[in-house]
């Protein structure tokens, strides 16, 4: 597994079975996930952000992404969230079927620190609900760790 899929699967696992925010289990019934690194996250929603995309992830993260959480409701990836949004939906979730978009940011590793990364990412219900995180990670004994989350915002 490459060094990007180990950490993406580390971070979307923790985003959507912990850091998700209601309590102890999610409420949505479908995860989409972005299927490119999203370069700004607040933005992400406008057209400037819809344009502002990074690298698309390769068939090895997709997979491992989708293998990292199978206890979740199905994953499935889109390019926008134009794709899934609904905006007649009701509460909590603005996505297609009941679901949610995961957008994961770039892995952004410390210049000074080869065993550190951070990677931003969002879980978002559509206009109504919305977290934007951080996932701190380090690397010991051969193997990625979270090592922190943090909540970055909320709407």
């Amino acid at each position: 597994m490459s060094r990007e899929a180990e950490i993406y699967a580390l971070v979307f696992r923790r985003l959507v079975m912990v850091d998700h925010g209601w309590g102890a289990s999610s409420p949505f019934q479908e995860v989409y996930v972005l299927d490119s690194a999203a370069l700004n996250l607040e933005q992400l929603h406008t057209d400037s952000g819809m344009s502002a995309r990074g690298q698309p992830f390769d068939d090895a993260v997709k997979s491992t992404l989708q293998a990292s959480a199978p206890d979740l409701a199905p994953v499935t990836f889109v390019s926008t969230f134009r794709d899934i949004y609904e905006p007649s939906r009701p509460s909590p979730s603005q996505a297609r079927n009941g679901g949610a978009l995961i957008a994961l940011g770039a892995v952004a590793a410390d210049p000074l620190d080869a065993g550190a990364a951070t990677v931003d990412a969002e879980f978002y219900g559509g206009h109504l609900w919305v977290r934007w995180m951080r996932g701190h990670l380090e690397r010991a004994d051969g193997a990625w760790r979270i090592a922190s989350s943090e909540l970055l915002a909320l709407a």
